[in-house]
């Protein structure tokens, strides 16, 4: 589980700023990606501490 939540990480990370760049980091698009870049980043901290 964790190599899949890190894949999904990079890959989040990776069309966050392509979409950035190409309509804006303020575009709800590239907002709503790196809500959800939060949303498994906070799943992955979770999955280490324990």
């Amino acid at each position: 589980m964790e190599n899949q939540l890190l894949w999904s990480i990079e890959y989040l990370r990776e069309e966050m700023i392509q979409v950035g760049l190409e309509i804006g980091f303020s575009h709800p698009k590239t907002v709503k990606i790196s809500q959800l870049l939060d949303d498994y980043i906070n799943t992955f901290t979770k999955t280490m501490d324990h």
